[in-house]
Formats: structure tokens, sequence, C-alpha cells
């Protein structure tokens, strides 16, 4: 191997590496993106090797310019010279590497820089290794949402007012299918509960608790053509093999948006997800179609193998439009709910009344309408309700008539109580 021109040292003295992503392979790898625990990161790029070593030039890279480089706006060589410096490495067979120098990048043999007209042509995509490297890096499942497509869009930006309806709109889809998945959850660990007569070891689930798993903060920006990187905020350990409950919603809202695409299949989410939520949804589908953009979202926990990915264009976004528009729904189902009363007028028997799960309006009828004269506001009441929703046409709101049957004064001592156990303490 060529001779080195640089400071001889020690050892290589950078610690806590993981490889996050091989980015170019051939008989091995030829060029690997690494990372560290305190947020560095690196490209290990192969120059030379003899009998026994392979020889790696270890430099420092900003995610911004390798997602550049990964998108083909920007070769190789130039994120090498903006390096200015790094190390020379020979590593043998284990792994175990030698001869460590720190070099100058313009200390650099010839030969062992890439023409100037290399740039990236493999497989992987920005999003396969960025989603990678942030779920490593933050030990959980991350979120990706892609706009692209349209005039208002262009590499690593997208005109203000656009941005904030797309956002807008789908933040209240995302509100509204995390209130229904939170509700199909609750109801299959009681049922659960009640298939084993015994309590289960699980922690019960509680909205205030349970609503971090599809709450996201923004953690990075990133071009081609402009995405939004997001975690959740929930800590929840992930387990190999094992869903978070974030992975898990994300695979509920991922097949949702995918099966809307069909009639039959978007039918069958009419007694799943909150009638309302399809309205928020329409809206969100009309933004993209009159944009004429393209919305992708990709997910990806590392450590559970959590994996989803969807898209929605313009033409997408109108066909589920259509569906939309030749579904009729209607259905009953029974609240109960654990909350206090806003709002009564005895004399016409009405009622507002909000929980942690839901807010209901409507009627006193049979017990509730006797019960009600006793109802104080300050006090916590456990209450069954009677919901009917319908909406006929796409395009007009859901109605829901609430009809509340029965109130049950509870004490604030046994609120955690109710939480397991609402079906004992109502009758």
């Amino acid at each position: 191997m060529q001779p080195v021109r640089g400071y001889k040292i020690e050892k290589l003295p950078i610690e806590d590496l993981y490889k996050v992503e091989d980015l170019v392979y051939f008989d091995g790898p030829l060029l690997s993106f690494y990372a560290n625990k305190s947020g560095s990161t690196f490209l290990f790029y192969w120059v030379d090797a003899d009998d026994d070593h392979n020889r790696w030039f270890v430099f420092s890279v900003d995610i911004n310019e390798l997602n550049d480089f990964i998108n083909r706006k920007i070769p190789l060589i130039t994120i090498i010279k903006h390096s200015m410096q790094g190390y020379i490495l020979d590593m043998d067979k284990n792994l175990v590497h030698s001869n460590v120098f720190l070099v100058p990048t313009s200390e650099l043999p010839q030969n062992y820089l890439p023409k100037n007209e290399y740039f990236y042509d493999e497989e992987l995509t920005s999003s396969d290794v960025f989603t990678k490297y942030f779920s490593l890096k933050y030990g959980k499942g991350v979120l990706q949402t892609h706009f692209s497509d349209g005039d208002s869009i262009g590499y690593g930006k997208i005109d203000l007012d656009l941005f904030s309806q797309l956002m807008g709109a789908f933040s209240g889809v995302n509100e509204g299918l995390a209130n229904s998945f939170y509700k199909i959850e609750k109801k299959s660990q009681e049922a659960r509960k009640k298939k084993s007569k015994i309590d289960l070891h699980e922690k019960t689930i509680i909205k205030s608790t349970f609503i971090n798993s599809y709450r996201f903060e923004v953690v990075n920006t990133l071009a081609a053509s402009f995405s939004l990187i997001l975690k959740p905020i929930e800590n929840e350990l992930a387990l190999s093999d094992t869903y978070t409950r974030a992975d898990k919603y994300m695979e509920f809202i991922t097949e949702f948006l995918s099966s809307s695409e069909s009639v039959e299949n978007l039918s069958n989410y009419a007694g799943t997800v909150d009638l309302g939520t399809l309205n928020l949804y329409e809206n969100f589908l009309s933004i993209v179609e009159k944009s004429h953009t393209k919305f992708q979202i990709n997910y990806l926990n590392q450590t559970s193998g959590c994996k989803h990915n969807t898209e929605i264009d313009s033409k997408k976004a109108n066909q589920i439009i259509q569906n939309l528009q030749k579904l009729d729904y209607d259905e009953d189902e029974t609240l109960i709910l654990t909350g206090k009363f806003v709002a009564l007028n005895i004399k016409q028997k009405k009622y507002s009344f909000e929980s942690e799960d839901d807010k209901s309006n409507g009627n006193l009828i049979g017990e509730a309408s006797k019960k009600a004269r006793e109802v104080a506001f300050n006090k916590t009441y456990i209450v069954e309700i009677q919901r009917n929703s319908s909406k006929k046409v796409a395009g007009k709101k859901t109605k829901n008539h609430d009809n509340l049957k029965t109130i049950s004064e509870i004490s604030e001592s046994k609120i955690d109580i109710v939480n397991n156990k609402a079906d004992e303490l109502l009758f």
C-alpha cells in the first residue's frame, strides 16, 4: 500500500462507533455510513488494500451534505474536500485497526480520491438511509412525512401556505385516527381481561399516557423534495421483534391510508374510525388533489423491526374522495365515559359532558333525567351513553345523536379503579 503523509497516532480517536448502513458495496463495503453515541456522523471510504488489510479513509460528514450526495446532487469528492481532514487506518479481517494517521485531505494520494464525476448510483434511497439513522440514534421508531410534485414544492423547499394546510389537515387526521385506535386498544384489553377472568399484568390503557404514542416532534428536515423527520414523544423501550404502542399505531394509520383506495376496504373502517375523522381525511385529500402533491409516509423502528410506508398522490386522492362519496354510515354504539358535566338543562332534558376520552352533548333519558337533578359540576361521574352516528354523503358533517341513560357518582380516589373496571362500577 502507498505511504501516507500525515501525523501517526495510537488509535482512532472516535468512540462508540456503530454502522448505520453500507452505501456502496461490491465484494465488500466500499463506502459506509457510521455514527456514534455523541451524535457525530462519519463516512468510511475504502481506498487501498493488501493481502491482510483494507485501508480506509474515515472523515466526518454533515448529514445534509450526505443527503445531497445520496440524492445525486453533489459528487463524493465534494464531501471529502469539505471535510478538510480525516483518518487513514488499516483494518484486518477481525476489524482490528492499525497504522492510524491524521491526514489533511489535501495530502491524500491522488489515486485515493474518487473521480470528480462519481455520483451516487446505488439502490438505497435517502429515506432508507436516514429513517434507519434516526431510528438508531433515538432508539425508537421515526416517521418521515415526504412532500413532492406540484409547482409549490422544490428540492428542500415548500410553499409555506401549502405546508401549513397539508400539515394542519394531516394533524387533524392523525388525532382522529389516534382516538379511534385508542378506543380499539382499550376495548381489546377489556375483552382480554373478561376472557381471562383475572386481572392481566399489562398496564391499563389510559388516554393521558396513550396520547404520547401518536404525538410527534420534529427532529430534522431533509431535501428530496421536502421531508420532515419526526419521532414519537413516548419513551417506551423498543425490544427486538416486539412492537411498541407507537409501532402498532403507525401500522394502523398506514393500513387505513392504503386501504382507503378500495371502497370495500374503506367501508370496513366505517364502524372503527370515528366518522368525524373521515371528514377531516376528505379535507386533507382535497388539498393533496388541488395542489397536485404527492404525500408519502415512511415509518421505521430499527430495533423492533416495524416498517410501514404508503403514499397518496393527486390521482389517488381523487379516487379516495369518490370512494367516500359512495358510502353511507349509520352506526350505534354504547359509550362508558368518566368525567364531569359542563352544562345541564333539567327542563329541556339536555346535557353536555366531557371526559378524557370523548365529549357528548344530547338528551337525558330514563333514569338519567331524574338523577340529573342531583348532579354537581365539581364532581366526577361515570355515565352510559347510547350514540347513533350517521353520515349520508361526503362533504356533510357527521351527526351524532347521544342519549344519556345512566349517571353514577364516583369519588376522586376511585377514578383509577374505574379505568380498570368501568363495567363493574357502572352496574
